[in-house]
């Protein structure tokens, strides 16, 4: 995927949230801040990030919004569906 990113075929975005997942999965600190889960309360909780004082420099390279406004949409995206159900 890198290799799609440097020819422009693939957003850079797109690249941050695969290696997040991956590196979640793998029991390491994400990146970029995209993988958010439910604790027991049914809250938000980022999973741990990797030098969380550069986190909103690497979203911006990446192309992502800050992010506080990201954990906002998704806590919005959360009530949304709390209120189907």
């Amino acid at each position: 995927m890198k290799k799609s990113v440097r020819q422009k075929k693939v957003p850079l975005w797109q690249q941050a949230y695969l290696e997040d997942r991956v590196r979640v999965n793998r029991g390491k600190p994400q990146l970029y801040g995209t993988q958010f889960r439910l604790n027991k309360k049914r809250v938000l909780v980022m999973w741990p990030v990797q030098n969380r004082i550069r986190l909103n420099i690497r979203r911006k390279q990446a192309g992502l919004e800050p992010i506080g406004v990201y954990k906002k949409e998704l806590q919005s995206r959360q009530l949304a569906l709390k209120e189907r159900w």
